[in-house]
């Protein structure tokens, strides 16, 4: 791995740029778990949000009127859906506890790093101090030296020409004198600060070598820790919707015992209004007088005159059966099961008494006949004017007169 000791540095004597390259990189760590924690509480609240959600949604007074199996699964669907709400408000608290966990690590990381940054910074600053003062007293040791040189060599012209009184040489041989004090004074400054610049630029070469790896150090912990929060947070995600799945399969081993069967026969048991069904309405005609009391009147189909039909609720019970079928099993017994030895059914043949029914009757026991509108019926025997007993085919019973009429070339109805 690659190390920051070796990586950040500058031939600029008082350059920084490796420390603030530093610097920057630990200032977007200090963001990133700033974005984190921003991201944890606005989940946190996602997650409570939704919860208290769910809890209200489970108090709302709805699906009251179900019943049945129905009903238990209605009511195991809003148990769990607040088992559900809990599991996310838990795991809300979760992400809130995790949230702190970031915070302080983020509040740690910086009181370390703010001291490393104040102690490299001084070092940088004492050793950029130092610099300016070395070139100010190299400058300053340059002149005087040149200072010297130039009073040498005036003196040395002063002393080769004739002409050149001694009280002015004298002069010029002090002033040489001073001038090289003071080129050996500027150079004593000079190797001094010169001294002083380097221990300063090994001090902050020491103290940035400390950053350096102290600045590793913390990065290494940050991303270390960010990659196990952001995997916690995983896990608290996954163990949560695992929780909530067991729920949802906890509703559907309920929603497999729902029956639909049990539930309408439920349903008709409590509910039953009975299974009678209302009469129809038929045609009445206001002219017609012969209708007879407990009948509806309706018009025939091939005449237009006024027929009497059997109200369904005033026949409940079959008349008397024919002096022919008078030595039968009784009044139940149907004219199949009656005794053919003293009576038996004619068959069809020319001359026969034959109807036509013209309207639909459904039996009302075993007793009588089902008609189908359009059915041919051999009369075995004519009781009275409401009821005839007759055969179509093999079935034979009685029916109401009124929803035959005479069968075209065949003999009258009397």
């Amino acid at each position: 791995m690659s190390k920051f000791a070796t990586n950040f540095w500058g031939s600029e004597f008082c350059s920084t740029q490796g420390f603030d390259t530093l610097v920057q990189r630990l200032k977007e760590g200090k963001n990133m778990c700033i974005d984190y924690e921003e991201y944890l509480e606005k989940r946190a609240k996602v997650e409570k949000d939704y919860s208290e959600g769910l809890a209200k949604l489970v108090k709302a007074n709805a699906g009251k009127d179900e019943i049945g199996t129905l009903r238990v699964s209605w009511d195991k669907v809003k148990k769990e859906t607040e088992t559900v709400s809990q599991l996310h408000f838990e795991l809300s608290q979760k992400l809130g506890e995790a949230l702190a966990n970031v915070k302080d690590f983020r509040n740690k990381q910086k009181e370390i790093r703010k001291k490393m940054e104040d102690t490299v910074k001084k070092a940088a600053q004492h050793k950029k101090n130092c610099f300016d003062k070395n070139n100010r007293s190299r400058a300053n040791y340059e002149s005087k030296c040149k200072e010297a040189d130039k009073a040498e060599e005036q003196c040395s012209r002063a002393q080769a020409n004739r002409a050149t009184k001694p009280k002015d040489l004298l002069s010029m041989q002090k002033r040489l004198e001073g001038a090289k004090l003071a080129a050996s004074s500027a150079d004593t400054n000079y190797q001094e600060t010169v001294k002083a610049l380097e221990e300063s630029r090994q001090l902050w070469e020491r103290e940035m070598e400390v950053l350096c790896q102290k600045f590793q150090e913390l990065e290494e912990q940050r991303l270390t820790f960010l990659r196990n929060e952001m995997w916690t947070y995983c896990n608290l995600n996954s163990q949560s919707l695992i929780q909530v799945d067991e729920a949802y399969e906890s509703i559907r081993k309920t929603l497999e015992e729902c029956n639909v069967d049990q539930d309408i026969d439920l349903f008709v048991h409590e509910h039953a209004t009975g299974t009678e069904k209302p009469a129809s309405v038929l045609y009445i005609n206001y002219y017609n007088s012969q209708t007879l009391p407990g009948t509806l009147g309706i018009r025939t189909l091939d005449t237009g005159t006024i027929t009497s039909v059997p109200s369904p609720h005033v026949f409940k019970e079959l008349p008397p059966i024919p002096d022919e079928l008078a030595n039968t099993g009784g009044v139940y017994t149907t004219v199949n099961e009656a005794d053919t030895s003293t009576y038996s059914v004619p068959s069809v043949h020319h001359g026969d008494t034959l109807v036509i029914a013209v309207f639909s009757y459904e039996a009302q026991g075993d007793q009588e006949l089902n008609l189908e509108e359009g059915d041919i019926i051999t009369i075995i025997s004519k009781e009275d004017d409401v009821w005839w007993c007759g055969r179509i085919g093999d079935r034979s019973g009685m029916f109401p007169v009124a929803y035959v009429e005479p069968y075209p070339g065949a003999d009258g109805m009397s």
